[in-house]
């Protein structure tokens, strides 16, 4: 059977906690992902690849699956599988890309 290291990824505002659970049920617990230390998605997908060597299985809730995605785009010999948890596999609309910098605009 092959082996694989699970690495969870916390969504935005998230810690550790959110996979406890899931975590104590699992012979190779894994690695928590940090994404609070790093500005961007490629950073954190950077950082979380480098947890462990070998094949991996990201589970991303919510941002986290968008730290997953780009993982799988990085690194995909390594993915054993994946897990996208209230996530979006889609380009961010150009209304939530405004959302997301601020740049909104005002119409009266």
């Amino acid at each position: 059977m092959p082996s694989f290291t699970p690495i969870f990824i916390p969504g935005l505002l998230c810690t550790e906690l959110l996979f406890a659970k899931q975590r104590a049920s699992l012979p190779n617990q894994g690695y928590i992902a940090d994404t609070t230390r790093h500005d961007s998605i490629h950073e954190m997908a950077l950082a979380a690849l480098d947890l462990c060597d070998g094949p991996l299985v990201p589970i991303g809730l919510s941002m986290g699956g968008y730290v997953a995605l780009e993982m799988a785009r990085l690194a995909p010999q390594r993915m054993a599988a994946m897990a996208l948890l209230s996530t979006n596999c889609r380009d961010d609309s150009a209304e939530s890309q405004r959302n997301a910098t601020g740049n909104r605009s005002c119409q009266t």
